[in-house]
């Protein structure tokens, strides 16, 4: 795997993110960039994306409790798209919710798919 990125790799992530099929894309370049395996320029381009979207606690802090799927316990943030297929991808992880929670939680998840225009299934 690569150690490094450049910047150009950075900045092209930043502006396909919201679309899955950009990251795809992303890892077609990687690929043939850096002479990746397409599994490795997957995974490659995957960690950029769910890098790009990780919050420090000073920005979650920030964040509006209502723009959680959880708003009281502050779990699973989806304030943006990147972070909306973030808690999609984490929500059988989640620990530490009731039944009534959880079913909120997938419901708040779904509303926030939608205003993204992610299409869902399976979820």
């Amino acid at each position: 795997m690569m150690d490094h990125f450049k910047f150009s790799d950075i900045f092209k992530v930043i502006f396909v993110a919201d679309d899955v099929f950009c990251v795809f894309e992303y890892a077609q370049e990687l690929q043939d960039e850096y002479k990746l395996s397409k599994k490795e320029a997957i995974a490659e381009a995957w960690v950029t994306y769910i890098s790009l979207a990780k919050l420090d606690t000073a920005a979650r802090e920030k964040i509006p409790s209502e723009k959680f799927a959880v708003p009281g316990k502050r779990k699973l943030p989806i304030h943006d798209c990147a972070h909306v297929r973030n808690a999609m991808a984490r929500f059988n992880q989640t620990q530490g919710l009731t039944s009534a929670e959880k079913a909120a939680a997938r419901r708040r998840i779904l509303a926030a798919a939608k205003k993204c225009g992610i299409e869902v299934k399976n979820f």
